[in-house]
């Protein structure tokens, strides 16, 4: 789906539905806040745990976004690479 060279992205592995909602819910505020384009999404996996890769065309928007929710996924033990 993303072609890794022009790929800049979020992945997460390992997350319940209620995680991969609530992460989404969380991005599209960042996106909203910073007024950053909505990136492509992926999801691995029909049942949990699931994988979610969101890919922007831009690296500072993936970089920005995943700074900022660095702090957020942490108090929740969840790891964004």
């Amino acid at each position: 789906m993303f072609a890794e060279e022009r790929w800049h992205g979020i992945a997460m592995a390992g997350l319940s539905t209620s995680d991969a909602e609530e992460i989404l819910v969380q991005v599209w505020l960042l996106l909203e806040k910073h007024n950053v384009r909505s990136p492509e999404v992926a999801v691995k996996s029909f049942s949990e745990p699931l994988q979610l890769r969101l890919g922007f065309a831009l690296k500072k928007d993936a970089d920005l976004v995943r700074s900022e929710l660095e702090d957020w996924v942490e108090k929740r033990g969840l790891r964004v690479h």
